[in-house]
């Protein structure tokens, strides 16, 4: 299980002096989604990051190194990256707002512990290239089947993308 998509801190409206928001100023807002490309990716791992969620309790934070195969069938093999990105738009550009990532998958087990729904927490740029994905890191976690990744802003769908997946 992997967190695909870069972390960074939240940023607020500007404000006056005297604490209170401009009455120009409004909050940062997504407008709309707009998906870019899906597929397996080429990624390289950059440690571990907590993600309550899953069966792990933790997961590989990765960064995006390309579109290796684009399309939603997935070979899929331990290491092998899978998910999709997006760019939201709306105001202002560059505002980091937080999101949550839904993976929707086959049941997995892993010590007596089902899931057919894991789900992360991360954080959607404005106007800049977001990704959402998973990484497959263990044995139990190579079930083929419909997979789907979804990115949520409280309970407002952004995008979902399906993948067909199946283990090598």
């Amino acid at each position: 299980l992997a967190l695909l998509a870069a972390c960074g801190p939240l940023r607020s409206s500007p404000r006056l002096p005297n604490g209170q928001v401009p009455p120009d100023a409004s909050p940062p807002g997504i407008v709309s989604v707009r998906l870019v490309d899906f597929g397996t990716y080429r990624s390289r791992d950059l440690g571990r990051g907590a993600q309550p969620d899953t069966l792990n309790g933790s997961g590989p934070v990765s960064d995006d190194l390309g579109l290796e195969r684009p399309g939603a069938l997935v070979h899929a093999r331990l290491g092998t990256s899978m998910g999709f990105r997006y760019v939201a738009e709306g105001t202002p550009a560059g505002a980091e707002l937080p999101v949550r990532v839904v993976a929707r998958h086959p049941p997995m087990t892993l010590e007596g512990r089902t899931l057919s729904e894991s789900s992360w927490t991360d954080v959607v740029r404005i106007g800049r290239s977001n990704r959402a994905g998973w990484r497959f890191e263990a044995p139990h976690e190579l079930v083929p089947g419909e997979w789907t990744l979804e990115v949520w802003q409280g309970p407002r769908l952004l995008v979902r993308q399906g993948f067909q997946v199946e283990a090598e």
